[in-house]
């Protein structure tokens, strides 16, 4: 879905959710316009599927062997911040749709923020997906780019997660909820943690032209989207129900 543009490119990012992120090495959709455009840490479950070399846990795990450990969270930490400047890059001149018209790339930045420091997850391909999760949606982005640039299984999250733009919205609403059930289990944490952090923007940085019904309604929305993934990640999905209960 095509966002609002502004001739000006956003401020540089400085705030607390990006700052937060970047300095975890250290030893703020869907298919609905005119929501996507507004704008504890758990132990992180072992799987074998990631490799070490794709595994951020060593960010948070200094203990382990110092060499391999540095070696292993650095070319994590590089290919996290690629994909965030080629986010940011995209998204340049898009805005959020709060009363305020925060830079987009704050968006998928937060969602990375809830995936690693709330749930936990150090996968660095889950976080790369979450970061450019609406690049191919919203900018002229193309799975071809996003493989070449960041392998496979990066760009086939990013289009499990991508809506159909041919499709009317509502049938993109609807879309969403049926298709929840077909996502990979990577694919779920990136649609989980979008889904938290646009219910926690309704909650309290809504679009300004926003009644109180119509946020309301993208709360229940939301819920049947995530009701319908059939393998959540626990962790999100209390972080999911916690937020939803701060229903407006």
């Amino acid at each position: 879905m095509a966002t609002g543009s502004n001739a000006m490119r956003p401020p540089a990012l400085h705030d607390r959710h990006s700052l937060n992120l970047l300095t975890i090495g250290g030893d703020h959709d869907g298919v609905c316009p005119d929501t996507r455009m507004i704008g504890p840490v758990r132990d992180a479950r072992p799987d074998s599927s990631v490799s070490p070399i794709n595994d951020c846990s060593a960010l948070m795990n200094p203990g382990r062997s110092r060499t391999t450990a540095h070696e292993h969270a650095h070319e994590a930490l590089s290919q996290l911040i690629e994909a965030i400047a080629f986010a940011a890059h995209k998204h340049r001149d898009q805005r959020r749709k709060n009363a305020r018209a925060s830079p987009y790339i704050n968006h998928p930045i937060e969602l990375a923020r809830v995936l690693a420091l709330e749930a936990g997850i150090t996968d660095v391909d889950i976080l790369r997906a979450a970061v450019l999760h609406d690049t191919i949606e919203d900018t002229q982005t193309t799975r071809a780019e996003l493989e070449r640039v960041f392998g496979a299984r990066v760009a086939e999250i990013v289009v499990e997660v991508t809506d159909d733009q041919t499709l009317h919205w509502q049938d993109r609403k609807q879309a969403q909820i049926d298709h929840a059930r077909h996502l990979s289990v990577p694919a779920q944490q990136v649609k989980l943690a979008d889904k938290i952090c646009n219910l926690r923007d309704v909650a309290t940085d809504p679009p300004h032209d926003w009644d109180m019904g119509r946020r309301r309604r993208y709360f229940d929305w939301a819920r049947a989207v995530i009701d319908g993934l059939s393998k959540p990640d626990p962790g999100l999905l209390r972080i999911f129900r916690e937020t939803y209960a701060r229903k407006p």
